[in-house]
């Protein structure tokens, strides 16, 4: 029994010093694993250092006016391509019908009939002088808009340079914006609150009012509810279009251009005339019967050297109606023309909101 009882002795004091050394073991490893879930995990977050964008003010205007500089230069060649487009029309269709034999013939002699028909009415009553003159021109001017560009299609010419202008100034505005904060290192918070702080207003149609729009709607592309700007945008350059023909006194775009058009041809006509003397001697003569004389000799109208005549003038007159598109649509890039007022009128209002 002595044995056994050692035995046991032995057995108990082993495994009192197993668990002993297994606990030691554990404390000495570190803590339980629970202590580490109750500390609080601290993420230092990096300081941001605002930066003055005063210093900026002149960089925001540089970029609103190379947005209207690009919309200008969009402007130009667009027109520049209508302008070829219209010129060959001109060639092919107005020329080629105007200085035909048989138009020529009957233009000449409506424009000497009139004259001479004023100069005798003359002796009795007060008539307008330049009455042939206008006759012929506002029938060049209907040939023109039939057989070179419709009023409505001109309208609609132009309508469409002027959107695309303002969205060419849009693009190049949101480049120009977004290169900014790269380059000086400002907060995406801190810009974006400072777009948001440039507030300009567009007005619509006549019969809507104005709203309000702020630069970073302008950079970001979109409006409330998701409406891309240039589709907001576009009620504005409508009324400006409208406005700036009203302005003009012409009820269409295409009034003044094909007036002129109207006036250079019958001035060439009125010249081809009275180069033959018949025109002249209509309204100087000595008598009625010598001016019926006058009109009687247009009769003999073929006789004349025709193809000299287109020789001489048709270089003349289309040279003069080349020159004039030139003038015209140079006028509509003008700060006060029909579709520079709308960049102009865009750049100057926002950059009277520019803080300073």
């Amino acid at each position: 029994m002595r044995a056994l009882d050692r035995l046991a002795l032995y057995s108990t004091c082993t495994a009192t010093a197993v668990i002993i050394a297994s606990t030691a073991l554990i404390f000495h490893q570190g803590p339980p694993r629970w202590g580490k879930l109750d500390e609080p995990h601290v993420v230092e977050q990096p300081v941001v250092q605002a930066v003055d964008l005063s210093r900026l003010t002149p960089e925001v205007r540089q970029a609103v006016e190379k947005a209207r500089m690009d919309g200008l230069q969009h402007a130009r060649a667009e027109l520049e391509s209508l302008h070829g487009e219209m010129m060959r029309k001109v060639d092919s269709r107005l020329l080629d019908w105007y200085f035909g034999y048989w138009t020529q013939q009957r233009l000449g002699l409506s424009y000497a009939y009139t004259s001479g028909k004023n100069w005798v009415a003359s002796l009795v009553v007060d008539v307008d002088p330049e009455e042939a003159s206008k006759t012929l021109q506002s029938e060049i001017a209907r040939e023109f808009e039939l057989r070179v560009m419709p009023g409505p299609i001109l309208e609609q010419h132009l309508q469409r340079i002027a959107q695309q202008s303002v969205t060419v100034f849009v693009r190049s505005l949101q480049e120009h914006l977004q290169d900014i904060p790269k380059r000086y290192q400002v907060p995406s918070a801190q810009w974006e609150e400072y777009l948001e702080r440039i507030t300009f207003m567009i007005g619509g149609t006549q019969a809507s009012r104005s709203v309000p729009l702020t630069l970073k709607a302008l950079s970001a592309g979109v409006v409330l509810s998701g409406v891309r700007v240039t589709a907001a945008l576009a009620p504005y350059v409508t009324a400006q279009v409208a406005q700036n023909m009203a302005i003009a006194g012409a009820s269409r775009s295409s009034g003044a251009l094909v007036g002129s058009v109207g006036q250079r041809a019958a001035t060439t006509l009125a010249r081809q005339v009275a180069v033959r003397g018949i025109a002249t001697g209509a309204g100087s003569w000595g008598g009625a019967l010598t001016g019926g004389v006058a009109l009687v000799a247009l009769v003999a109208w073929e006789a004349w050297d025709h193809q000299s005549t287109v020789a001489e003038n048709r270089p003349l007159l289309r040279n003069n109606i080349d020159h004039f598109l030139q003038l015209y649509e140079s006028g509509l890039v003008e700060p006060h023309g029909m579709i520079g007022n709308i960049l102009h009128d865009l750049e100057t209002q926002i950059a009277a909101s520019i803080p300073t």
